[in-house]
């Protein structure tokens, strides 16, 4: 039904943005680490 949809969807999403904040989370670890080893 739509119910199990709407539960689908919100599992994806969270997924998703539970990979985002860890991906950028990691890009400004590199970018960090960079602008500390050009000083």
């Amino acid at each position: 039904g739509l119910g199990t949809l709407m539960e689908y969807q919100m599992r994806e999403f969270s997924q998703l943005s539970y990979t985002g904040s860890h991906f950028s989370h990691e890009i400004f670890n590199i970018i960090q680490y960079k602008l500390i080893k050009q000083k």
